[in-house]
């Protein structure tokens, strides 16, 4: 069960006197799952770390005492944060209407910036936002259907729900030491969940492997036979050869004796009458093929796959009665690394408010999705000195790309950005435009300006003619992941 709206309440009441005016001094995301963020924070000389879980059922807020290993590739979101965060201050904590929500504010000079924090289980999540609240952007995909929580828009706060249907203080933690308490136990809970989920991961492994040995076995069960079918051919065109002399062109079969078995039988040979007896007995030297001496092979081959699919049937017997805790130990060895989830635990990010395409000389062009988007490039998701174009007074889509600190973007790369801002506005269909270029510091957003809408200081034009081959080729090569 997640902390329920009295918990909440207990944990801010010990922790805020303790964090407000606190220093952020890193943000991680944690190794262990996509649904949390942890808050390295420093106050009174010393650094402590602010755990935010948004994982259904195990959704809460509080300090820890552990370090926390970071994701090597932390993601947008929390490059994001750390862009507007890092070495920022809490100014305030608080929880709107005594829900299941927590509302950080950062100050950093003269900006400010909040942290929307929803621990509303299915749909908990962390929504980055300007000072007036217009959403910058999200840890998770917004799984609400009710509020259209996106980039651009104002951010909403959950729906209130009946006093009646609130749950109470449960009385499962202490006052002097809740925050210490949540944290045992949850990990408790977190480790047992995890045990099961790698368990199963690594069983649904093993099951998968015994299924490709199970068809092994089947395919090498279809070589013996092949094999005695070939090794009968070679026997029957041995008798054929030594009764060479008896055959002639036109027969359809032929008795002979057996003489390689004691005591000798006799034995029928088919034959096609269009053949002659040499070819007769070539055909079925041909029909014994690689098989005839491969048999002792293919059996010790067949002993050794059944040997392995031995092993794996009492591999899953032993790992099924093994418990979660038990299995969360022998994880920990060399070869496993619980903090990293199964494969099954995954989820996507919160979209990119950008489309991304590959360019010359490696060079990534960046196209926003639509004007709340368009903002969100430009203004949160873009560095000064990157390049940034856009079609001439018509509507159209923000493009920019990245300052790669070798000196200026090439110009075969502003061309190609050029042909993608051209391709995503409303002149799409025509056969050139004016195209604007300037940089990302000398374009202004003015208050109370619609979405996409921007001012430029200083800028130069192009005027472009499409080359149907340059869009194609860049439109073959948009970076999906």
């Amino acid at each position: 069960m997640s902390l329920d709206v009295s918990e909440i309440a207990a944990v801010l009441e010990n922790l805020v006197p303790d964090i407000t005016g606190a220093s952020v001094e890193k943000l991680i995301l944690p190794a262990r799952g996509i649904d949390r963020l942890a808050l390295k924070l420093r106050s009174g000389g010393k650094s402590e770390f602010l755990l935010i879980v948004l994982e259904h059922g195990l959704t809460r807020i509080h300090r820890v005492t552990k370090r926390f290993e970071s994701r090597p590739v932390p993601g947008d979101f929390v490059q994001l944060l750390r862009k507007k965060f890092k070495g920022s201050v809490i100014d305030d904590v608080s929880q709107p209407g005594m829900d299941r929500l927590v509302v950080i504010d950062f100050v950093r000079g003269d900006e400010r910036a909040r942290l929307f924090i929803e621990l509303t289980g299915r749909h908990a999540n962390l929504f980055l936002a300007e000072a007036d609240g217009t959403i910058i952007s999200s840890l998770l995909p917004n799984k609400s259907h009710k509020r259209k929580l996106v980039p651009g828009r104002q951010y909403a706060p959950p729906i209130p729900r009946p006093e009646g249907i609130r749950p109470s203080a449960s009385g499962r933690f202490s006052e002097e030491n809740i925050e210490a308490e949540i944290e045992s136990l949850y990990v408790s809970k977190e480790n047992a969940t995890w045990g099961r989920a790698w368990k199963n991961h690594h069983i649904s492994g093993i099951r998968k492997k015994l299924k490709r040995k199970r068809r092994l076995r089947k395919a090498i069960g279809g070589d013996i036979e092949a094999a005695l079918k070939a090794q009968e051919h070679h026997h029957l065109a041995e008798l054929l050869k030594i009764n060479l002399g008896s055959l002639k062109k036109g027969m359809t079969h032929i008795e002979v004796p057996d003489v390689f078995v004691n005591p000798p039988k006799t034995v029928r040979i088919e034959l096609s009458p269009a053949l002659t007896p040499v070819q007769n007995m070539q055909k079925l030297f041909h029909a014994s093929g690689r098989y005839a001496k491969a048999l002792p092979r293919i059996r010790r081959r067949l002993e050794k796959v059944d040997e392995e699919i031995s092993g794996l049937e009492e591999e899953i017997i032993r790992l099924e009665k093994m418990s979660a805790e038990e299995f969360l130990k022998l994880s920990k060895g060399p070869e496993k690394d619980i903090e990293h989830p199964p494969p099954a635990r995954t989820a996507p990010h919160a979209p990119l408010p950008y489309r991304r395409f590959k360019s010359r000389a490696d060079y990534t062009i960046r196209v926003g999705r639509n004007a709340a988007a368009n903002d969100a490039l430009t203004l949160h998701h873009s560095g000064l000195d990157d390049a940034w174009l856009h079609v001439r007074e018509v509507a159209g889509s923000h493009v920019t790309v990245p300052f790669s600190g070798k000196g200026e973007v090439p110009a075969d790369v502003i061309i190609d950005a050029a042909h993608l801002a051209v391709h995503f506005s409303s002149l799409r269909d025509e056969a050139g435009a004016d195209v604007v270029v300037t940089r990302r510091r000398y374009v202004v957003k003015k208050k109370k300006s619609p979405p996409g809408q921007v001012h430029l200081l200083k800028e130069k034009v192009i005027d472009l003619r499409l080359q149907p081959e340059t869009l194609s080729r860049l439109l073959e090569n948009e970076i999906k992941s």
